[in-house]
């Protein structure tokens, strides 16, 4: 009788966790279609800043770079909202690994700040990007801005 209870529970454990597994991957959502390369990653991001009303004005102050699916912002937004807003636009858009910030401000810097061209340029081992001093060995992203040495 024993024997029959637990055959008995077994059972209808696995019944139960069949039906669970087999209605869970009917309700999940499509997979979102990621960038395939760091390039494809970099375009569809700058497109899609370009595409939104409120981070497109902002285009000339934000870098976008990629390097396998780690995406590189350097730059800033013009307040704590948009830098929320620009976040959630990569994670959605970019599908990446990490997003490294080390070089972004979610405000504005001060006008001495090293992201910032100073009347001479750039310093030392950056160049202009946009309205941004980047690395010399970054690639700049904003299209039809020219990154001088």
């Amino acid at each position: 009788m024993r024997s029959f209870n637990l055959l008995r529970s077994l059972l209808s454990v696995s019944v139960f966790a069949i039906a669970f597994f087999a209605t869970a991957g009917s309700n999940t959502v499509q997979a979102q279609t990621c960038p395939k390369t760091d390039e494809e990653t970099v375009v569809a991001i700058v497109d899609a800043i370009k595409a939104d009303s409120v981070l497109a004005p902002q285009l000339s102050h934000i870098v976008v770079g990629s390097v396998n699916k780690f995406v590189k912002l350097q730059g800033w937004t013009d307040n704590s909202k948009n830098y929320q807003r620009l976040m959630d636009l990569v994670r959605d858009v970019g599908c990446p690994t990490a997003i490294n910030v080390n070089r972004f401000e979610e405000t504005p810097p001060p006008a001495d700040s090293p992201l910032r061209p100073q009347p001479g340029g750039c310093g030392p081992g950056t160049k202009q990007c946009g309205d941004v001093c980047i690395p010399e060995g970054d690639t700049c992203s904003a299209k039809g801005t020219k990154a001088t040495d």
